[in-house]
């Protein structure tokens, strides 16, 4: 059997109900170039492998071990769950789990959500060791020239002992990492306290990948290029990211993820995950907000916040094409932030294609009703609009460059066009006013008929953010990383520090956010609990009047009629407006009103809880009951 010139692997906690966007780019990236390479998706290996395990132990039902245990710990990676896993020989020699200290932290912690799942874990790390052996096999069976693991959130300790397994047993295959673990100093850290590593890459491996693979493939010593930290005699090479030649998009090719497919359909849990499973794309690179106000609390990016988008229609095309050749309709678009020309250009092509879509995107949050119409008509069924807050000085504390109207305007829309929107809201910024919660924990009744956050939790630090580069300036003080990868990788007090991604911290005033938040706790916990899908607030426009009918859980349930004018009023706050702009439409229609009575007839609607105020404007909460009405307010005038 000829030898492979590269490796690709992914390992645990990468999602299992999608391909890996990294492995099926670099992949065709290496195929375009003429080198021999396979992908190996070994995080679906280990769905199988706990799935099965769980099984042996006579434990027969989905819950034993199912996909939702899978993906509740990949999205608890960050905080070290994925890497505490596999933090077994040959990293380290764990202790016993009735004395280890991150499960002592997490009693510690108190969070209902895990206990539960503690022995679930535990069983899991005993269930390591094997898993690690089986796929160090399996690489040394495929005769790689180079193994490629990628590093991202839950995956450092699993392929660090990968890579250490595989060397091991052949020497001679050469090991090169990439991904979000491994930028900036994390990636120095890596290269420096893992000589089973050749190549650690920072920044975007797809630009350097076929030029550093034809150095390994060949034997020679390695090249110095952007963004690459290697060994030589020695002597650490690491050498920066080239910011300013960062890859064309448009010149990149499409992912392949037919190795995905073909291992899935051998999984014994595929019907399981059959009608989740989705299509990464990517439309575009950093972020474009980021580049003008980068966010006080964000990360991501690195040092890669320079924003490049692809060309609409070569996106559409991607879309199409991936979706023809895998036979599967959603799409999950893994960009940061969607493009403003995207949202113009790229959407009404979309939604010409005449197909069923279902398209998860990353936008902003300041989206129009027109936008969000487009939304829904191109077939995106989701979005994560980064809302946070809604607080306006909170927002502007965190460099957000939207309003807690924007924020609650774009819930509304959302309801009223289908589109679901995911957001968290988050507490404990340097220097907010506590006041805010208890106000925000005032009106949050009022938004029961909404899409209620999914989760409610304290705000981070991050390294690359603001508030990790200059923590003084911004009232915190660094305490030390959230994952202590010492026990588990064995690294000194250094080294663990350069590896971090997230890092505890304590505010510099003493404040206590726990405390002043928990009103507005009590308030989303009601709102997740009560929320339902139904129309719970709406209108409906009659000839001359306006009748809004209120069924929001724990509101008193009343039907309101309006007259014209009140009528008109209120439809003129359906995007948001002051009193002032509301008396200039009325003057335009000549119908004169004067400011106080408009102001009087807004402070009833903000008493009865029909609309959000904010700044002086005033948004109306209640949604058409028409969806699509034939005329504008002077209808009811």
């Amino acid at each position: 059997m000829p030898r492979l010139d590269l490796l690709l692997v992914a390992m645990p906690w990468e999602t299992v109900q999608m391909p890996s966007i990294r492995l099926g780019l670099l992949k065709a990236v290496c195929d375009r170039a003429g080198f021999a390479c396979e992908a190996r998706h070994f995080n679906l290996d280990a769905m199988e492998h706990f799935f099965l395990g769980s099984r042996s132990h006579g434990q027969e039902t989905d819950e034993a071990f199912g996909v939702e245990d899978y993906n509740a710990i990949a999205e608890m990676s960050v905080s070290g769950f994925g890497d505490w896993i596999f933090a077994v020989p040959p990293l380290c020699d764990p202790p016993p789990a009735e004395s280890d200290p991150f499960l002592e932290a997490i009693r510690r912690r108190g969070d209902p959500a895990w206990q539960g799942r503690l022995d679930l874990i535990v069983r899991l790390r005993s269930q390591a060791p094997a898993f690690l052996a089986a796929k160090a096999k399996e690489v040394i069976a495929c005769r790689p020239r180079v193994l490629g693991l990628t590093l991202c959130f839950g995956q450092t300790t699993g392929s660090l002992a990968l890579a250490r397994l595989v060397k091991a047993q052949d020497p001679t295959i050469r090991v090169i990492v990439g991904g979000g673990a491994c930028e900036g100093e994390m990636g120095v850290a890596l290269a420096r306290a893992f000589p089973e590593l050749d190549v650690v890459v920072r920044g975007e491996a797809d630009r350097v990948l076929p030029e550093l693979l034809r150095d390994l493939v060949d034997g020679g010593p390695i090249t110095r290029r952007p963004g690459l930290c290697f060994l030589r005699d020695g002597e650490l090479v690491a050498e920066a990211r080239d910011i300013l030649s960062a890859a064309d998009l448009d010149r990149l090719p499409c992912p392949d993820f037919d190795d995905y497919f073909a291992r899935l359909a051998q999984m014994p849990f595929r019907d399981r995950i059959a009608d989740r499973i989705a299509l990464p794309v990517e439309a575009s690179r950093g972020c474009w907000w980021g580049q003008k106000h980068h966010c006080t609390f964000c990360g991501m990016n690195g040092d890669g916040m320079g924003y490049r988008c692809k060309e609409a229609q070569r996106t559409v095309d991607e879309i199409v094409s991936q979706a023809r050749r895998y036979r599967v309709m959603h799409i999950q678009m893994v960009d940061n932030i969607m493009a403003v020309e995207h949202a113009r250009e790229l959407l009404p092509r979309l939604r010409d294609q005449g197909a069923d879509f279902r398209l998860f995107w990353e936008t902003k949050s300041n989206l129009t009703r027109p936008q969000v119409a487009m939304l829904r008509d191109a077939g995106v069924r989701a979005i994560q609009p980064g809302i946070e807050s809604l607080s306006t000085s909170i927002l502007t504390l965190m460099r957000k460059g939207v309003t807690a109207l924007q924020n609650v305007r774009l819930l509304k829309w959302c309801l009223a066009n289908g589109v679901t929107p995911i957001w968290n809201l988050l507490y404990g910024f340097p220097g907010e006013d506590e006041d805010e919660y208890a106000r925000m924990a005032a009106f949050v009744p009022a938004l029961g008929h909404l899409p209620p956050p999914t989760s409610f939790h304290p705000m981070c630090v991050d390294r690359f953010s603001p508030y990790f580069d200059d923590p003084e300036r911004h009232g915190i003080e660094l305490i030390g990383p959230v994952i202590d990868y010492r026990p588990m990788l064995g690294v000194d007090d250094a080294t663990a520090g350069d590896m971090a991604y997230q890092f505890a911290f304590r505010y510099r005033d003493g404040r206590d956010p726990e405390r002043y938040a928990a009103p507005l706790r009590t308030a989303v916990d009601t709102w997740c609990a009560q929320c339902h899908p139904a129309r719970s607030l709406v209108y409906r426009r009659g000839p001359g009047f306006l009748s809004i009918v209120d069924r929001r859980p724990g509101m008193t349930g009343t039907v309101s009629d309006f007259g014209p004018l009140e009528a008109a009023t209120y439809l003129a706050c359906e995007d948001g407006a002051d009193a002032a702009t509301i008396v200039r439409w009325f003057a335009a229609q000549d119908v004169a009103v004067s400011s106080g009575w408009v102001q009087g007839f807004l402070d009833e609607l903000a008493t009865r809880n029909l609309v959000f105020t904010d700044g002086g404007k005033v948004l109306a909460l209640a949604l058409p009951a028409n969806p699509d009405p034939p005329s504008a307010a002077t209808a009811v005038v």
